[in-house]
């Protein structure tokens, strides 16, 4: 070899060798931009030099970036190929709120998905409130607050959607695919209620789904299903509360190897004949271990059909016979399908619940629910709480273990909300207590622990009260149905941010934003 060509094979090898020491290099030194509504999209988009606007700021993300939006509310969304995806498990790509910060985003317009994630791997969210637009003149939302994957080979993976509040989508949180599968999704400490469809719907597998507070949907709180024939499988829905939906609070159908555990799962089927759980689709294999299911409309666990269901160590108390299609069945288990395994299930005896009524579910030192379970084989070693089981000689029936202070539980997430409905297009207020002719504004209550004595709602530039008082405030028009839900009518003004308190006769107050 003569020294041109060595001299020629040297260069190309130092030029290759520089150039993948400065993509490395690139890859180990993340960065990290910011945007805030006091920024300007013509900054460096730095801590101290924000951009404006969310655009700008993914538009500079490469992978494994990270973006921090400052608190404030966006009229933005994420749509596809805005978020590049991450390198590995260690290093994602990341869109977060700025912590200690409410950051709001309504999406780009009334029927677009708020964030879109699709195609992408390793991908978080963390730390945002995503708020659906409504359709047209319906009054009802048809975008998702996120989507992930999608069919034609646009399946996502690795994502991490965590410590969000997602509401008033036509989904909180909606995965689907034709093709392929998403996968490897994790869903932890959400609130997502009051969408218009279902709250989370997923078609993936190994995807899990845990410590959410899950309530007020339309249709079902939580469905894994295998749509147009995915498979969805090795799934995990854990430690969540699920309640107040309006069909079923958690169907596991299809797939194999999904699996249930710890989630207290309570008045579901407001709005359809339903239940708490269900087992359909030809599912196989699939368990529902150590859950409280109490109060639902329809049954608290019915396995449709399917092969090989595991039904073990469940609270299933005070559920309803009545099922959709008009059938009837057992209130507690009813067992349509082949080869179940249906054990040491509480079904027929008052659980000795601490305060059923204002959702707590935790066991009393009387409750026959105790030490009656069997160990699971390592898979249910913790209650809802993260107690190590068993306290006791045995494990315990349902979501929480009997730790021998029942006094003072740990405290549940509060059931009360309120949700800011918009104009009712009528003057209701005014013929009995301020005629102006105008359109009112409407909040419902939900989760109300009793008859309520006394309402407020507060916004930066208004304060409404019932009864009336002498300092002259505005007035409500309050409506309770009596079983939970209030309605609430007011004079409008030129504010949509509103924070609810409630008062009972025992002088006990519940508060909520509205929004």
């Amino acid at each position: 070899m003569n020294a041109s060509l060595t001299n020629k094979l040297t260069k190309v090898c130092m030029v290759t060798l520089l150039f993948t020491l400065f993509i490395y290099s690139k890859e180990l030194s993340a960065e990290t931009f910011y945007v805030s509504t006091s920024g300007s999209d013509s900054n460096s988009g730095s801590l101290a030099s924000p951009f404006r606007t969310i655009r700008s700021g993914l538009s500079r993300l490469n992978s494994g970036d990270t973006l921090v939006i400052r608190g404030g509310t966006y009229s933005e969304g994420i749509p596809y190929f805005a978020i590049p995806s991450g390198l590995d498990d260690l290093r994602h790509t990341s869109v977060q709120g700025a912590p200690g910060e409410r950051v709001i985003l309504t999406g780009a317009g009334p029927n677009s998905d708020v964030i879109e994630i699709t195609p992408r791997q390793y991908v978080t969210i963390d730390n945002l409130e995503l708020v659906g637009g409504m359709d047209g003149g319906s009054g009802e939302a048809t975008n998702a607050c996120i989507r992930i994957g999608e069919g034609g080979g646009w399946e996502s993976s690795y994502i991490t959607i965590k410590r969000s509040i997602l509401h008033h989508c036509g989904a909180g949180v909606f995965t689907t695919g034709e093709t392929g599968v998403n996968h490897d999704i994790l869903l932890q400490n959400l609130t997502v209620y009051h969408n218009t469809s279902h709250n989370i719907y997923i078609t993936g597998s190994r995807v899990t789904i845990e410590n959410s507070d899950v309530w007020d949907a339309a249709s079902h709180g939580i469905h894994i299903y295998g749509r147009n024939g995915v498979n969805v499988s090795n799934n995990v829905v854990r430690n969540n509360r699920i309640h107040d939906n309006g069909s079923f609070g958690l169907l596991l159908s299809s797939g194999s190897d999904n699996i249930a555990y710890n989630n207290v799962i309570y008045h579901n089927g407001t709005k359809f004949i339903s239940g708490g759980f269900r087992f359909y689709d030809g599912a196989v294999n699939n368990r529902f271990l150590n859950n409280t299911v109490v109060g639902n409309n329809g049954p608290g666990i019915w396995i449709q059909n399917g092969d090989g269901a595991v039904v073990e160590n469940n609270i299933s108390f005070g559920n309803s016979a009545q099922l959709e299609y008009y059938l009837v069945g057992p209130d507690e288990i009813f067992d349509q399908g082949s080869r179940s395994t249906i054990l040491n299930n509480l079904t027929s005896a008052n659980p000795g619940f601490v305060n059923a009524a204002a959702g707590d579910f935790h066991l009393t030192s009387v409750s026959p629910a105790i030490d009656k379970g069997m160990p699971l084989g390592g898979l249910v070693d913790t209650d809802m709480d993260g107690t190590p089981r068993p306290q006791g000689p045995a494990y315990d029936l349902g979501a929480f273990e009997y730790s021998g202070s029942p006094s003072q539980p740990p405290s549940p997430p509060s059931a009360f909300n309120a949700a800011y409905l918009g104009v009712t297009g009528q003057d209701y207020v005014g013929p009995q207590l301020s005629p102006n002719g105008n359109p009112d504004w409407h909040i419902q209550l939900h989760g109300l622990r009793g008859t309520p004595t006394k309402f407020r709602i507060t916004s930066d530039n208004g304060l409404w009260e019932f009864p009336p008082n002498a300092a002259g405030n505005w007035v409500i028009l309050p409506q309770y149905d009596g079983a939970g839900t209030a309605d609430l009518w007011f004079e409008p003004w030129p504010s949509q941010r509103f924070h609810v308190t409630v008062w009972y006769s025992d002088g006990s107050t519940d508060e909520s934003d509205a929004h």
